[in-house]
């Protein structure tokens, strides 16, 4: 059985609350954590630009959270 968590952009673009819940994902018994990745105006929907703005993760910042991920087992 896969259990996906859903990260999207909850993590407000902080690294720290991103690994966070990574860890709380894993602990809670998700095989797959899900996130967004992109710039702003990739991930740009209703929300003013501002908001995407200040939760993009740069790519360096998305790999550091895949290497993350995969050190903890998820």
């Amino acid at each position: 059985m896969m259990l996906i968590a859903e990260i999207g952009l909850c993590h407000n673009g902080s690294m720290a609350t991103a690994k966070e819940m990574i860890r709380i994902a894993k602990e809670c018994g998700a095989t797959i954590v899900k996130s967004q990745a992109g710039t702003p105006d990739d991930l740009r929907g209703s929300m003013p630009l501002k908001f995407y703005q200040d939760r993009a993760l740069s790519a360096h910042q998305c790999i550091e959270l895949i290497c993350y991920a995969r050190n903890i087992g998820i």
